[in-house]
């Protein structure tokens, strides 16, 4: 290659070095380094060819200019030999350093050695980076080399990587190619585009048993631009941005849906029929020792392919959580593990909480081998339960940790859907983590369930999936939740039982309850006397809220006469700071109170008492 002379008009004293006894190398044959410390020429400089930065995409050709040397000249006779420098990233302390040699003595490097340095240590986002480095140059003469060092200076460049946009959509003979059609989505599951550029859509062979045929339009794009899209490449399993090239085509092989995968960075795809969709399945993993039909994935009840979206509510186990899930027809065979269906993760230990699965035989614990199965660390997700739900059709899951709180109270038409006060209270049942409310509803979406930290938060209020349900039973969600209805207008109890999830309602035998004017407290703190009523806040449930001077025992009556009065047990056999709820009877113990102040609640058809410190 061309040697760049540089001629001195200024002497440079013991700039000779030990003697070379190979002869003079070309260019880009020079690979090795001098070991001596190196000396600087006044004036004899690097700085970076272009001060705002290179962005490689826009490079043509293989090299890219980084460098210019400036200032000063080399001693007479002196000819560049070898330029380098050491690259180190300016934002990330501590890295390593990366030496990168030019091609030749204009400060020109190769785009493939710079791009492969900033990747190794950001990856392939379309970022400008910016890099400190130290520029030092060998020169050469007759046997003799000089090591000089050119300086330090901060270059930025922007490595090679297409825009990814975070979805696109088939374009194309399933939906008379309308640009604007967003019924076919193609995403990686709402993650960062370059942290994984793997794309997915499921879509349905045509209607008339024709070869499918589309291109990708990109979320900017829809409504006419057709210029980003993506086309196929004439090289099979090959795609091209901006449009570049022909329509996707999968050949009609008599399914029903394909499953499409693009690779976003290597700019590859592949098709493959969907799997058939099972009737059921299971989870099997550490809350059922892995085995068993324990924990039943059930969708809506109808179509699985018009409702591919399949759940189920399992609980922690305490330490790391591992399972996989199986189709229903893995329970007739010899072995589960020999079904060539189990739905797993393609990395054994996965624990995001979302992505992707695989349907595949059972995996050996090696990525790639099969389903492998998920792990849910105890650290990084504690939970009392974990609801796990899968979608056969996009082969996507999601997993919620759920933490199941002591209090849960009523929010809804029957309190007026004030996200202000806690007047409605659950009642804890016998059975851990169920709960009820008993009052007359006026069956119309009646309620909503706010537990005690998410109070006032309808985000993460519960429900169910349909506005105004009012099925005798139904599942219960806190993402998108809509109001849940009683079957009727009449007295029930509402239970919820947060192991599975699930609500039901149970109509009253008697739907007349004795009526009573007041309830309220009476007791030491008191005197005995002049009764602190509470408020009906609906029918039959009584609310309020005082203070406790001082350690004392009290209890609740009616109408402000003892004939009807609730305890529990003997006296002082409850302390509400041991337990927050009991059911009371009439007659029963005086209850124990310390010093404080407590919300009040008490149910004069079920009898349940709760004293809530405030």
């Amino acid at each position: 290659m061309k040697k760049i002379l540089s001629y001195v008009s200024l002497a440079i004293t013991g700039l000779l070095m030990a003697a070379c006894s190979e002869d003079f190398k070309d260019w880009a044959s020079q690979k090795t380094y001098p070991q001596e410390d190196a000396i600087t020429i006044p004036g004899y400089t690097a700085s970076p060819s272009n001060a705002t930065g290179v962005d490689l995409n826009a490079i043509e050709g293989e090299t890219v200019q980084l460098i210019s040397l400036n200032g000063g000249a080399l001693p007479e006779g002196y000819i560049l030999n070898s330029l380098r420098m050491e690259i180190q990233p300016a934002d990330l302390d501590g890295a390593e350093k990366t030496v990168l040699e030019a091609v030749s003595a204009d400060g020109t490097f190769s785009k493939a050695d710079l791009q492969t340095a900033v990747v190794s240590y950001y990856g392939v986002r379309p970022t400008p980076r910016t890099f400190n480095a130290h520029v030092y140059v060998d020169a050469f003469n007759d046997g003799q080399s000089a090591f000089i060092d050119a300086g330090e200076i901060t270059f930025i460049v922007t490595p090679i990587a297409p825009v990814i946009e975070d979805i696109y959509y088939v374009t194309g003979n399933i939906n008379d190619w309308k640009n604007d059609d967003t019924s076919f989505e193609v995403s990686n599951g709402g993650k960062d585009p370059y942290d994984n550029p793997v794309y997915v859509v499921v879509i349905p062979a045509t209607k008339d048993g024709s070869d499918l045929q589309f291109k990708l339009t990109p979320k900017s794009g829809v409504g006419g631009d057709w210029s980003e899209c993506i086309a196929a490449a004439k090289e099979p399993g090959k795609f091209n941005y901006h449009n570049v090239g022909d329509n996707f085509v999968i050949p009609a092989d008599g399914s029903s849906y394909y499953r499409v995968v693009f690779n976003m960075l290597d700019q590859t795809w592949e098709a493959s029929a969907v799997p058939l969709i099972e009737n059921a399945y299971y989870y099997v993993g550490a809350a059922n020792g892995w085995g068993g039909q324990t924990y039943k994935m059930v969708n809506g009840g109808g179509d699985v392919y018009e409702d591919p979206v399949f759940s189920v509510v399992v609980p922690a186990q305490g330490g790391d959580h591992w399972f996989k899930i199986m189709p229903e027809s893995a329970f007739s065979l010899g072995s589960i593990w020999d079904s060539p269906s189990v739905v797993g993760v393609y990395n054994n230990g996965t624990s995001d909480l979302e992505g992707m699965f695989i349907v595949d035989k059972n995996g050996n614990d090696q990525p790639g081998s099969g389903a492998n199965a998920w792990c849910l660390k105890e650290g990084d997700h504690p939970a009392d339960f974990y609801k796990i739900t899968i979608n056969m059709m996009n082969q996507t899951y999601t997993i919620k940790p759920i933490i199941v709180a002591a209090q849960y109270y009523v929010v809804g038409g029957v309190q007026g859907w004030s996200d202000k006060n806690k007047t409605c209270l659950f009642t804890p049942e016998e059975k851990k983590n169920v709960l009820s409310y008993t009052t007359k509803w006026t069956g119309a979406w009646d309620l909503k369930i706010w537990d005690a930290d998410g109070f006032g938060n309808w985000d993460v209020a519960w429900g169910c999936a349909v506005d105004g349900d009012n099925s005798p039973s139904g599942a219960l969600q806190n993402s998108g939740a809509q109001a849940i209805s009683a079957p009727s207008a009449e007295f029930y109890t509402f239970t919820i039982d947060m192991n599975t999830q699930t609500y039901t309602w149970t109509k009253l035998e008697n739907q007349a309850p004795k009526e009573y004017e007041s309830i309220s407290l009476i007791g030491e703190f008191n005197g005995w006397g002049g009764d602190f009523d509470l408020t009906q806040v609906t029918p039959h449930n009584w609310y309020g809220v005082f203070t406790q001077e001082s350690d004392g025992q009290l209890k609740y009556r009616a109408n402000h006469d003892w004939s009807v009065n609730w305890g529990y047990g003997s006296d002082k056999d409850w302390n509400v700071a041991d337990s927050f709820n009991k059911i009371g009877t009439n007659g029963g113990g005086n209850i124990w109170v310390p010093k404080g102040t407590y919300a009040v609640y008490l149910n004069d058809i079920t009898n349940s008492m709760l004293i809530i410190a405030e």
